[in-house]
This record gives C-alpha cells, sequence and structure tokens, in this order.
C-alpha cells in the first residue's frame, strides 16, 4: 500500500541532523557501520569496494556516511533499484535523502519509492512509501512505524540529466524490534573479506588475530584488542606489523552468521572500509521479551501460539459485543502497551449453521471490530493484522449444540 507523506523538512545542517535524528528516532540502521549490507544494486558509475579510496560513485557511498555520491552508470536508466539487508528488524520512524550532489544540471535525484520487507530480499514487500525530492538538500520523512528487515530503495527518476542520476545519502532510523537480546557468541574462526580472524572471547570482551596478503608479496599480521561487545554491537583497536593502526566497529546479524561495519585508519583520514566476516556455525541472537506482561489474564503467552480469548461473546449473529465483553479486549491492549516491539494477528471463525458467505463475512466483521478497539486504544494499525475464516476451521463437532460454541470464537497470536 501507498502511505501517504506526514512531513517534510528540508536543511543543509547534517550534523545537526544526525544527532536529532539519534534522539528522537532511534539510530541510522542503513549505516554500513552499522551491519547493514546490500543485496541488489543497479548499474553504478563505480562499483563497490571495501576500501574508501574507491567508492566514490558506488553504491556503497549511500550508506557510507561521508561526502561520497552514488552515481548511476553513464546512460543507463532509470528506476535504479537497491536492496539493503539489515544487521536485524526494527521499527522504521524516518528517512532521509541527501541531494547534494556533484554541480551538473539535473543529476539529483528526485522521486523515489521505499519498499519494506520482513520476509526476504526478494519477497514480501507489500508496504511502500513514495517521495519527491528537493535538489541540494537534506530531505526528512517521518512515518508510522514500519516494520523491516529489508528495504528496497527505487531512484525512479532525476531533474532532467539525461546520462546520470545522483544520490549522496540514504539513511534509515528506527529502533530494534527486540530490545533484550542474550549474550552473543563470537569465539572462534571467521573468513573475511581480506583473510581468516581468530576471535577469544570472555563475557563482554574480546581480542583476535589475523593476517592477509598484501599484493602477493608479503603477509601482514594484525591484532584486535579493546573488545567490547554491547548487544550484538562490536567496537575495537586493530593494528598491524605495517604500522598501521585504527578502530572498526561491526555489528552481528540476527542468524549469528555475519559481521559487518566500518574498519578506520588512525593515521590516514580518508582510508576506511568495509570489514565483513562470515561463519559456517551459525550462533543466532536470543531475543527476550518480559516474560513479566506477556500474559492474558493469568494465561502465560507464547508468541507464535494461537490463544482463543473465551470471554470475548459478541451479539448472535451480528459484529458487536456483548457489556462487559471489551474488558477482554483490554487485556490484549494492555500486552501491546506493554511490549511496543510485538505485533498481532487476530482471527475470526464461527459454527457451520447458515449459509457459508453469511458466516464468513461475520467473521470479518467480528475481526474488523477487534481491530478497530485496538487502533481507538493506541495500538498502531501497522501492529495489527487480522483474517475471517468463517466455519472452515473448526475445534469442535458442529452436530453437538453443546459443543458449537466452541466454533464461534476469536484467536490472537502475538509476534
Amino acid at each position: 500500500m501507498i502511505k501517504t507523506l506526514l512531513f517534510l523538512l528540508a536543511t543543509t545542517g547534517a550534523i545537526a541532523t544526525s544527532v536529532f535524528a539519534q534522539a528522537e528516532f532511534g539510530m541510522n540502521v542503513a549505516a554500513l557501520e552499522n551491519g547493514s549490507r546490500f543485496t541488489i544494486t543497479p548499474p553504478s558509475y563505480t562499483p563497490n569496494s571495501e576500501r574508501a579510496n574507491l567508492q566514490k560513485y558506488s553504491p556503497d557511498a549511500l550508506l557510507d556516511l561521508s561526502t561520497n555520491v552514488w552515481c548511476s552508470k553513464d546512460g543507463s536508466k532509470a528506476p535504479f533499484e537497491f536492496v539493503i539487508e539489515l544487521a536485524e528488524s526494527y521499527s522504521i520512524t524516518r528517512l532521509e535523502f541527501d541531494t547534494r550532489v556533484e554541480n551538473y544540471p539535473g543529476i539529483a535525484a528526485k522521486n523515489v519509492r521505499v519498499g519494506f520487507s520482513l520476509k526476504s530480499a526478494t519477497e514480501g514487500f507489500d508496504e511502500f512509501v513514495e517521495y519527491t525530492l528537493e535538489e541540494n538538500k537534506l530531505n526528512r520523512f517521518e512515518t508510522e512505524p514500519i516494520q523491516a528487515r529489508w528495504i528496497r530503495l527505487e531512484v525512479t527518476s532525476n531533474y532532467g540529466n539525461p546520462k546520470w542520476t545522483e544520490l549522496s545519502e540514504f539513511r534509515v532510523f528506527g529502533h530494534p524490534r527486540h530490545e533484550r537480546v542474550k549474550p552473543i557468541d563470537i569465539s572462534g574462526t571467521w573468513e573475511t573479506n581480506w583473510q581468516k580472524i581468530n576471535f577469544s572471547q570472555n563475557g563482554n570482551s574480546f581480542t583476535a588475530t589475523y593476517s592477509y596478503d598484501k599484493n602477493n608479496s608479503s603477509v601482514i599480521s594484525g591484532r584486535v584488542s579493546d573488545g567490547k561487545i554491547d548487544r550484538n554491537r562490536l567496537e575495537f583497536r586493530w593494528e598491524e606489523n605495517n604500522n598501521l593502526r585504527g578502530k572498526a566497529v561491526l555489528y552481528m546479524n540476527e542468524e549469528g552468521t555475519l559481521l559487518s561495519g566500518k574498519w578506520w585508519n588512525d593515521t590516514r583520514a580518508d582510508d576506511f572500509g568495509l570489514w565483513v566476516m562470515k561463519r559456517k556455525e551459525a550462533k543466532p541472537m536470543v531475543y527476550q521479551v518480559n516474560e513479566d506482561t506477556i500474559k492474558f489474564g493469568e494465561q502465560k503467552i507464547e508468541l507464535g501460539k494461537k490463544i482463543v480469548i473465551h470471554n470475548l461473546l459478541f451479539v448472535q449473529s451480528k459484529a458487536e459485543l456483548m457489556p462487559g465483553a471489551a474488558s477482554e479486549l483490554d487485556k490484549l491492549v494492555a500486552i501491546l502497551r506493554s511490549n511496543p516491539n510485538l505485533k498481532v494477528e487476530i482471527y475470526g471463525h464461527t459454527d457451520n449453521i447458515g449459509k457459508p458467505e453469511l458466516n464468513q463475512k461475520l467473521s470479518e466483521d467480528r475481526v474488523e471490530l477487534v481491530k478497530n478497539y485496538l487502533i481507538k486504544n493506541d495500538i498502531k494499525r501497522i501492529r495489527i493484522k487480522g483474517k475471517g475464516f468463517g466455519g472452515a476451521q473448526p475445534v469442535a463437532d458442529n452436530s453437538d449444540p453443546e459443543a458449537r460454541k466452541f466454533n464461534r470464537r476469536v484467536e490472537f497470536v502475538l509476534f
């Protein structure tokens, strides 16, 4: 669906913008140093590279937080599609597009379309936003929270340049969908875009050693020190036997198979790039929820498991609650308010008495009633899905009048 634009702010103060957005809307989850990576890129003037001095005009320039710009390949035509995989799933609240590019007439990106998916890099993009950007400005857009692990950016037009399109930065601000994470395990050997690295971990601290061939002429050895882990963020110092040293910030992905981020060279401000590490053994992040609040009344809730709202009573054959039945929905509202990263799916069911098409519509109308109740109680629409099944999924014998009532039910699933 196409979301309407809430509002647009434009500014020329990038530093102030970053600080403001960080405080209000979370971190820039699309930044390379925060663990994002491209899975799809368009034809570009320069291909991606791990070294900063080769990144100008490459897709990485969109996410590297530098003055580099992305530029399309000479003569290539819009739309230009990028797909970005984030380190984990986030609740997205702000997008920024920097059109302060090179001084060629009409070269700046004008119209963009952004899709969001929790499923994969190629599927599940069922929510989109569309914007028209102003030239030579940092364009900011806020949106209702959108859940995403993959972001698809489509640059659909520029301001008239027939040969090239440029965009300086694309920033995506948000908060992790799951705030609490058990300590991660990075110990062992990882394959990197240099060569292998071996981590030794002690709690939230770590060290490492690595080596790589330099131009097939000499072996450079390095060591990692002052390593600290905060959630799934790694920060450390590195030093090599060729007198180079610096720092790095990496993020581990949800699956525990990838560390990705940026390194910086202390001795050269313009020398930085990507550091990507992979391992075969998956040690995924383990999320923690506030178990004290995940209860429906006295019933403890298991994420992903269907829960029947037994006392949610409707007027017979109508999508209208019986007096007092709303108190059951208030329990669900309380859960969702206490756990803002959770989403809910509502399922409506009837017995098989009457015409199937009427039962189907009745189940759908009752689901819609429940959804609207949650929305009126400040639960964002984006967190709620629902479906009616009519009498197609009985849990009891419809031929038994006493058992039949158990088929007339509303269920929910938290995830």
